[in-house]
């Protein structure tokens, strides 16, 4: 029998497979979705991505790398330059075509995620680290995102909304026995939301409530909708909410006599 026919084992499976979604997961954060196929024969690529052409192709420009349409050869360069073993092709996708690249080994995919992750835009980065430190805060779910050069936080629930108010040091007096099914106080949480959150990030955010009807709030709670965010501005967010969760999680020793 062939080597290419014999099937990998559960454990070198299981690398391929984590390789893939560590390629996934870094695509992502750069603001690329990628499809990802995992081989099951040793003699085969590990992992294949595909790259839709909207948001496909490497462009490097003062140093940092980001994915534009359009640039098999640029990535080839790029990470043949860099020591992976990696082949792009231009593939039909649908209506249109994508990159597809095809990564050797699971080592050759993290040297690939790597690369990512270090090339991420000063948006993408700030947008990731927002992400991270709202999940720490237990911020549940989050919309952030890097686009068009600012950081969009989009919508939190009413009840993530107090969350994140609290955890920027918010004053408890406003919030104390605040009914969040009734959407009549969804406007003075957004007023109260909006002057935190700005005041925090060093920069005017924009807030708006989102009500949801009487007959969906079951399944889709009050929201309110943040705007968007400089870079820079987004990370004073985040290393004020960074600062809450430390002391939450680390609390200052008392002091001694």
């Amino acid at each position: 029998m062939n080597e290419v026919d014999i099937p990998l084992d559960a454990e070198g499976l299981e690398e391929r497979r984590a390789a893939g979604r560590e390629l996934v997961t870094a695509f992502r954060n750069s603001g690329v979705d990628v499809v990802d196929n995992v081989d099951t024969a040793p003699g085969r690529p590990a992992v294949t991505l595909t790259i839709p052409d909207h948001n496909s192709l490497l462009q490097q420009s003062g140093g940092d790398a980001a994915l534009v349409p359009d640039a098999a050869a640029r990535l080839q360069r790029l990470m043949t330059d860099s020591g992976i073993d990696a082949l792009v092709k231009v593939v039909e996708w649908g209506p249109g075509i994508a990159l597809r690249v095809a990564v050797a080994s699971p080592q050759d995919a993290h040297l690939l995620s790597q690369l990512v992750m270090d090339n991420l835009s000063t948006e993408h980065r700030a947008a990731l680290r927002l992400r991270n430190t709202f999940a720490a805060a237990e911020i549940s779910k989050s919309e952030i995102r890097a686009e068009a050069g600012v950081v969009r936080l989009g919508d939190v629930s009413a009840e993530d909304a107090v969350v994140l108010y609290r955890a920027l040091g918010g004053e408890e007096d406003p919030i104390k026995d605040l009914d969040l099914d009734d959407w009549r106080t969804l406007d003075l949480l957004t007023e109260l939301l909006q002057k935190t959150v700005s005041a925090a990030a060093d920069a005017d955010v924009t807030a708006r409530a989102k009500p949801a009807c009487a007959t969906c709030i079951a399944a889709r709670p009050h929201r309110i909708t943040l705007g968007s965010l400089y870079a820079d501005n987004a990370q004073h967010l985040a290393d004020a909410l960074a600062a809450s969760v430390q002391a939450r999680t680390c609390p200052a020793p008392p002091p001694t006599s």
